[in-house]
Formats: structure tokens, C-alpha cells, sequence
């Protein structure tokens, strides 16, 4: 998984402004606002969500669909300066509605949805636009998810009809469109497939593992390496008859750029 900045087919963003003639503007002084074209390019993700925020007290003023098909989109909003947010896979969050801004700021944490499985996303950084000086809008997106390779080598060894069961128990539980990190991770932790990659989330301070055999004691497992996002890891552990992962810990990773490889086997 590449951590790079993503350049995507830009957001082109045309601001402009209706004016008013003096007598008019004595007698009433009319909100300014300036209408807003946004062309995409037709892309995979189907869809953006764009978000933009009063840059002066970071409440959310946009929440919008903008469909990556190619075609013009034409928004209007209130003269003054917003920070502007795009991001991918909204659906997967506690997002209000398209058009619906209740609950959003920029430093406030967009969180997934309970019992959801994450799938990949992206979130752009952060970009002041003035409203209607006349602006460009570049979303350059980067990865906000990060992926885990869980291996249990020996499986087929676990007593008959038991199987492992692996919890990353500090993972956070959300994005937020400032780019700081939420305050809180998934209370239930959230489960790691070893059949495949598993999606997730950065985690507050090194990952930390939850594993079970069958109905057997829940055990940790300390992997000295924080989990960040547009990165991949390989967790291999070698099952040996026995399951005890007091004081195991993966103290040596591998791996090379993106790429990280710990493993470790269990006594």
C-alpha cells in the first residue's frame, strides 16, 4: 500500500461572484456568495464526499456528493474563507446526508459505523479557499487506512474443531478532516481475518492483538510497531502445540519502503 500523496483527476473549483451597483448596496447589503464548478474525472471510487468548513470556527458549512463521472457540478456558497476536505468511502461512516451539515467540524472525529467492515479510503489534506476571490481546488488525496496480513502458520494443528481468533484491540475508531487523530479506538477492538488482508485503521501507540483459541483464555500479543496509515504489515505466527503469548513480543521487523514484517512463535 502506497503512502504517497495521491494526485487524482483535480477538483477544478471556478469561484464567482455576483456583484451589486452602489444605490443598491445602500440600501441593503446582500450576503455575497459564490458559485462553485467542480469537474471530476471519471473514476473508480464512484464518488467523493466534499466537505468544507468555516476556516474561522471550523463548523461544517458543505457536506456533498460529487459523483467522479466526468461531469460539472455547480454549489453555491456564502462569501468568507472555509477549509475544504474530500474524501472516499463515505458510506462506510457516520456521515449525515449529503446536503446535511448537523455534527460536522473539522477537528471532529467521522466515525465508521458500528459493525462495519472497513474497506480502503482516502482523505485529502486540508485547503483554504476564499469565497468568491477566484481559486483553484486541487484534492490530492492519501490513503487514511492502512492493510494487515495475519498468517497462523500450523493452524491445521489447533485441537480438532477449534479455530484462532485475533482482535486488534487499539485500532482508532475514525478519520478526522483536520488530519489529527480521533480520541478514541473501537471499544470491542475490530477482528483480523487470516485468510486475507484486513483493512484497517491506524492504531493509538503500538498494535496490540487479542487472540483466542476456540473458547480457551484471551491473550495479548505486543507487536512494537504503531500502525499508520497508507503502510502494509505481515503478522506471522508459528503455532508449536502450545498456546502461551505471555511476555512474546515482536521485537524485530523486516520489511522494506511500505512494507513491514514481524513474526513470532508461540511457545
Amino acid at each position: 500500500m502506497n503512502n504517497r500523496i495521491i494526485q487524482i483527476g483535480a477538483l477544478a473549483v471556478w469561484l464567482f461572484a455576483g456583484g451589486c451597483s452602489n444605490e443598491s448596496c445602500l440600501v441593503s447589503e446582500p450576503t455575497v456568495r459564490g458559485e462553485i464548478t467542480i469537474q471530476t474525472r471519471a473514476d473508480e471510487v464512484g464518488e467523493y464526499r466534499l466537505l468544507a468548513f468555516n476556516a474561522g470556527n471550523g463548523i461544517c458549512a458543505l457536506n456533498q456528493i460529487i459523483k467522479a463521472d466526468g461531469a460539472a457540478t455547480t454549489l453555491s456558497l456564502a462569501g468568507g474563507n472555509y477549509k475544504f476536505v474530500t474524501l472516499t468511502g463515505a458510506s462506510q461512516f457516520d456521515l449525515p446526508e449529503a446536503g446535511t451539515t448537523d455534527g460536522l467540524s473539522l477537528s471532529g472525529a467521522i466515525t465508521l459505523k458500528t459493525d462495519q467492515s472497513l474497506k480502503s479510503c482516502k482523505i485529502s489534506k486540508v485547503e483554504e479557499i476564499s469565497i468568491p476571490a477566484a481559486s483553484v481546488y486541487a484534492a490530492e488525496l492519501v490513503p487514511a487506512t492502512c492493510l494487515v496480513t495475519l498468517t497462523m502458520v500450523n493452524e491445521a494443528m489447533l485441537p480438532s474443531g477449534q479455530t484462532f481468533a485475533c482482535i486488534l484491540k487499539n485500532m482508532y475508531n475514525g478519520i478526522c478532516p483536520d488530519g489529527s487523530t480521533p480520541g478514541t479506538t473501537l471499544s470491542a477492538g475490530y477482528k483480523l481475518s487470516t485468510e486475507k488482508e484486513t483493512i484497517c485503521f491506524p492504531t493509538n501507540g503500538n498494535a496490540v492483538l487479542t487472540c483466542q483459541i476456540g473458547t480457551g483464555a484471551v491473550q495479548e500479543l505486543v507487536l512494537n510497531k504503531t500502525f499508520i496509515a497508507g503502510m502494509s504489515y505481515t503478522v506471522t505466527l508459528t503455532y508449536k502445540g502450545s498456546f502461551a503469548l505471555k511476555d512474546l513480543e515482536i521485537k524485530e521487523w523486516g520489511g522494506v519502503g511500505n512494507e513491514h514484517d514481524g513474526d513470532a512463535e508461540i511457545p
